[in-house]
């Protein structure tokens, strides 16, 4: 979709429609979530813990989109509201939070909730409640399969992440390798295909160590991972426990090289890691929300700007911002006549959509439905901004 497009399609206003009051009050018949007026789009995400950057990000970016759209009138007539509940990256929170949105039977479609236990957790209560769910925020492979229909992957796999790091590692000669991850169904399955990607380039781990969510035993950690003597060290973490981790490797090691994916760094990393934060290796899965070269960039900020969240701007904020810009497309592509079935096959219809230097395509047609594969791989500044 093209901005113009964007902007034209997202005002058209009810008064222009042709859609009937009883086919109104049909649909809003038919399905939870969508009135005359409204439709209702719901989330779970961690808005306070230990991955509240990325959290806070993604609901800003999704808000400002709303914002953009209702401003201009709304889909089809129809005005976006967002609901944003707060799990705290707490599993049983956010279980509970999907739990009361499909009970309140008031929601169209869900989208971008955080974390891999928790949406191995909840996926199965969405598909079973027939609610659309567009980009899950977590790229674990072992969610995209057809067990789940109804589900739209954005962002591309974990397993595409650490393939490109360990592709990175054996090309710049490593071969004593450390991992340290998070203690949960995320980091062991994040360490999983690390391993397996050095078994398969002839190398292993010298240390493969577990670290708590909230990062509470980072230094006996570091301790553990300096005695192992890697050569680098790559973090399976998400969220701000990867901060007290870094600095107590880089107290001891000063120049030892660390690798993280997209969501190893919380938006603040800079703040806490001062010097620290330069050099390490930073997958990305969306365009970097630092360099307005591509007009998809140029427009986040601009809705960034015009929703006063311009203080926001980072990858969570630009991966929210995207997320909602392809629910918003799809919407339209659903028409007048709106219902969760249109959405579906309005979703698995896209291909090959440029949104101004990124693409999401659903090319096979078919579960499970993975948007992009897009991933590249960037250096760190000192201010948190990429090289590369």
């Amino acid at each position: 979709m093209r901005r113009r497009h964007f902007i034209q399609t997202t005002g058209a206003t009810l008064a222009a429609s042709t859609f009937t009051p009883a086919l109104l009050r049909s649909a809003q018949a038919a399905e939870a979530g969508l009135s005359a007026s409204s439709i209702q789009l719901k989330t779970s995400l961690c808005m306070t813990g230990p991955l509240t950057g990325i959290g806070t990000g993604t609901a800003a970016g999704m808000q400002a989109v709303v914002k953009a759209v209702n401003t201009a009138g709304g889909v089809h007539g129809r005005k976006i509201e967002l609901q944003v509940l707060d799990d705290g990256y707490e599993l049983p929170r956010a279980v509970e939070n999907v739990k009361k949105i499909l009970a309140d039977g008031n929601v169209f479609a869900l989208l971008s909730c955080t974390g891999t236990p928790h949406n191995a957790a909840v996926l199965p209560l969405i598909s079973q409640a027939g609610v659309p769910y567009l980009a899950p925020y977590t790229g674990a492979d072992q969610l995209r399969t057809a067990d789940f229909p109804g589900v739209f992957h954005i962002r591309a796999s974990y397993a595409s992440e650490v393939a490109r790091l360990m592709q990175q590692i054996t090309q710049m000669g490593f071969q004593r390798i450390g991992i340290i991850h998070t203690d949960n169904d995320f980091g062991r399955g994040l360490a999983k295909q690390a391993m397996q990607a050095l078994s398969a380039a002839s190398r292993q781990a010298v240390a493969n160590l577990p670290m708590a969510v909230d990062g509470q035993n980072a230094d006996a950690v570091a301790q553990q991972m300096i005695t192992a003597n890697p050569a680098v060290v790559f973090m399976a973490t998400a969220g701000s426990s990867i901060i007290p981790a870094i600095q107590a490797l880089k107290r001891q090691r000063q120049a030892l090289p660390v690798m993280t994916t997209s969501v190893g760094l919380p938006a603040d990393a800079a703040q806490h890691l001062k010097g620290d934060m330069a050099g390490i290796a930073v997958t990305r899965v969306m365009p970097d929300p630092f360099k307005a070269k591509t007009p998809v960039v140029r427009d986040f900020h601009a809705a960034m700007q015009a929703a006063g969240t311009r203080h926001l701007v980072n990858a969570s904020s630009m991966e929210g911002y995207i997320n909602m810009r392809l629910m918003v497309e799809a919407l339209n592509r659903a028409g007048r006549d709106l219902s969760r079935d249109r959405l579906r096959t309005a979703l698995a219809g896209i291909k090959g959509f440029d949104l101004g230097g990124f693409t999401v395509s659903y090319d096979s047609g078919k579960e499970p439905y993975v948007g992009s594969r897009y991933v590249e791989l960037g250096i760190t500044r000192a201010d948190g901004s990429l090289l590369g």
